[in-house]
């Protein structure tokens, strides 16, 4: 029987076999190194890009230097700047330039106006510069990442594969209403209560982010802020948008913006109706409502009807009651308001660290007296007296303090940002980076809002609306 001899080395043929296996083994190893580093490089560079977005939005509404401030795209040279001010200067020495990566280039940059600058507004925080960004590897545009930006002022990143249609304006609108008069005596100090517009969907729901009115103001008027609301003129108000100072309504017809923090969810094939509101309240006489503001309207006096999805309403909630629907503007079909519905069907940021609340009641009234605070299930409990932080005319309510839970300093702001005899807009500002404890608010026996340790708020039942700021 022959030895075997353990010192037999391998023949070509294994060597070559095996070096194979390792080459192909190496070339696909490195293809997913690059690709992996690719993907890693282009999530880096959109997450600089929204960052600086979302700068630039909390810089305004920080009033830094009284001024609003935006971000400049420049696709020649490959950067972004930071600026301040309404209009970007190129030689302004306090712009902050931000270069991107040599590997990344700017793919398509597609923003309300065709501009190339976001400029946020310096009261509300929003832009009229929505749309979208999309960045890609340099000379490969099959991967690519989209940056969405919406009107209210949201920055986000969609995942990869998402395609930026979903960041595309969606619209529904009547634009021929051209008449200029008052129709309404809106807002007026006689409580002759409120505008209001129907509009019917088609079959596809909408998420609604923003409407635009076409309206002038004569004199000076109230500020006013829209609804919309379900079933007629008086149902359930299922969304508010922010407040229009008069101050931005010009004296002539123009198309005015109205966002809503708080994208309102609209079914298809259903009829809903946008009412015109004002701060002092004109369904209320003597509320202090002043000035008159007039919204762009058409008659069609015949066939075919002006537009079918909806009608004109006058003097809704006259003389302060709430189940007045008002005087439809008639016939059917006949008279309507310009309007122009915007949505948005793609993911919407739920950021909860600003909450605003309509009360639907004055914190001046002498039975409302307290706000109490209660945190990790009244584990420990914060009492403000109302009167206390309310300044000598009752017209801001402010208090901001730490408060120890357990070892854990919890910060909270609570201020109003509008007060009279009926009403009162308050504001919530909770940071979940700052606070880990649940957190339930109460005015009095009312809930106001439940947060989880999280963050995540719950609107108590009897409160009118909480918006996302």
């Amino acid at each position: 029987m022959g030895k075997v001899n353990k010192n037999q080395g391998f023949t070509l043929l294994e060597v070559t076999i095996v070096i194979g296996i390792i080459t192909v083994m190496l070339a696909v190893s490195t293809g997913i190194y690059f690709s992996l580093r690719q993907r890693n490089v282009l999530d880096v560079e959109a997450q600089k890009i929204a960052s600086a977005l979302r700068l630039a939005h909390n810089r305004t509404l920080a009033s830094e230097g009284l001024d609003s401030h935006g971000v400049h795209f420049d696709m020649v040279d490959n950067n972004f700047i930071l600026f301040r001010g309404e209009t970007f200067d190129p030689i302004d020495p306090d712009n902050e330039q931000n270069e991107l990566g040599d590997t990344t280039e700017f793919l398509n940059i597609q923003l309300e106006g065709a501009g190339v600058d976001v400029v946020y507004d310096r009261l509300a925080g929003t832009t009229g510069s929505s749309g979208f960004l999309e960045i890609a590897y340099v000379g490969d545009s099959s991967d690519k990442r989209t940056i969405c930006i919406e009107g209210a002022g949201s920055v986000y990143v969609l995942k990869t594969g998402e395609d930026s249609a979903i960041c595309v304006i969606g619209d529904l609108e009547y634009t021929e209403g051209i008449t200029d008069s008052d129709l309404a005596n809106f807002p007026g100090n006689l409580g002759d209560g409120d505008p209001a517009q129907s509009f019917t969907l088609d079959n596809d729901n909408l998420s609604v982010s923003r409407v635009d009115l076409l309206i002038r103001k004569s004199g000076t008027p109230s500020d006013v802020f829209l609804e919309i609301r379900d079933t007629n003129t008086v149902g359930d108000v299922l969304g508010k948008s922010l407040v229009i100072k008069e101050s931005a309504i010009p004296a002539s017809l123009s198309w005015i913006q109205f966002i809503f923090a708080d994208p309102v969810q609209l079914s298809a094939n259903t009829q809903y109706f946008m009412r015109l509101r004002s701060l002092p309240d004109s369904t209320i006489g003597s509320s202090g409502a002043a000035g008159t503001i007039i919204w762009g309207y058409e008659h069609s006096a015949s066939a075919p009807p002006a537009y079918a999805g909806g009608d004109a309403w006058l003097y809704v909630g006259a003389n302060n009651n709430p189940s007045d629907i008002g005087q439809r503007m008639g016939p059917a079909d006949q008279y309507d308001f310009s309007f122009r519905i915007h949505s948005r069907q793609g993911p919407q940021n739920r950021d909860s660290r600003h909450m605003e609340f309509d009360l639907e009641f004055s914190l001046r009234e002498p039975t409302i007296t307290n706000i109490t605070l209660s945190f990790n299930g009244g584990a420990v409990v914060e009492n403000l007296t109302i009167a206390d932080f309310m300044n000598g005319s009752q017209t801001k309510f402010n208090w901001e303090g730490e408060i120890d839970v357990g070892g854990s300093i919890q910060f909270v702001r609570i201020h109003s940002l509008y007060i009279d005899d009926k009403d009162t807009t308050l504001s919530v500002h909770r940071d979940a980076e700052l606070n880990d404890a649940s957190l339930d608010i109460d005015i009095d026996a009312i809930n106001l809002v439940d947060y989880t340790a999280g963050g995540v708020p719950t609107k108590g039942s009897t409160i009118g609306s909480m918006i996302y700021k």
